[in-house]
């Protein structure tokens, strides 16, 4: 998930300072009421997306991050957060629309200053399959083509009549762009 500035644009100015972009700090909400799996934060982040930044360990490909126990088997993985952010710790109770950590481009993130969500069987980022899930709404708005037509900075497409909309009990297809209620 990346955050773009109401110009479509995903940073001001540079963006290849990763400060500059739209939604590098942003709040990171859980998803629901859970209990904190895991919380990992002590990996820094480069300030750029300039240059080889060197191999990373498999294991810190997710950067920082924060895993919630859903229940029934089921892990919400919160990736590439922002270091020094993340407010929980293994075994907090956490409240849907909590406050976990902010948005950062920690581990292999090269894409830029993004949130990877993804929900799954496991709490190990490893050793598990990702598993659906829906948002109980959104309005989507347009698209990007394809996720290099989004890669090379252009803008993005507005839904086509009667294609967008508000939805519910959905996920967005690949390289929608999507309003969420506040």
């Amino acid at each position: 998930w990346v955050r773009l500035g109401r110009d479509a644009s995903r940073a001001r100015g540079d963006a290849s300072k990763i400060a500059n972009w739209h939604g590098y700090g942003a709040e990171v909400l859980a998803v629901a009421n859970a209990v904190v799996a895991e919380a990992v934060d002590d990996l820094p982040e480069a300030p750029s997306l300039d240059g080889d930044h060197g191999p990373m360990p498999l294991e810190n490909a997710s950067g920082n991050f924060v895993t919630l126990d859903l229940g029934g088997g089921r892990y919400a993985f919160y990736e590439h957060l922002k270091h020094g952010s993340i407010r929980v710790k293994r075994g907090d109770q956490v409240k849907r629309g909590q406050v976990i950590a902010a948005l950062g481009n920690s581990g292999s993130s090269s894409s830029g200053p993004h949130l990877h969500f993804h929900v799954a069987d496991a709490s190990s980022e490893l050793a598990a399959e990702g598993l659906p899930f829906q948002f109980e709404s959104f309005d989507e708005i347009g698209g990007f083509s394809t996720i290099d037509a989004f890669a090379s900075g252009e803008k993005w497409k507005n839904a086509p009549p009667g294609a967008g909309g508000q939805r519910k009990l959905e996920l967005p297809a690949a390289n929608s762009v999507v309003l969420f209620p506040q």
